[in-house]
């Protein structure tokens, strides 16, 4: 938790909370979207490495 200024009214907080609220999203957006292509990569690497093997023990 981030140390809040016991000056701040509760209206700029509320504005500092929103703020952070949807950084907090975007960024969850952005690692969700990243993880979802990196997921998809990772399945075509494997299924070229597992024929890879295949082929290199046959």
């Amino acid at each position: 938790m981030m140390q809040v200024s016991k000056f701040q009214t509760p209206r700029i907080q509320a504005i500092a909370g929103a703020k952070q609220t949807l950084l907090r999203n975007e960024q969850l957006h952005k690692i969700a979207v990243t993880a979802k292509i990196s997921k998809k990569k990772e399945k075509e690497i494997y299924q070229g490495r597992r024929m890879d093997w295949k082929e290199n023990c046959m």
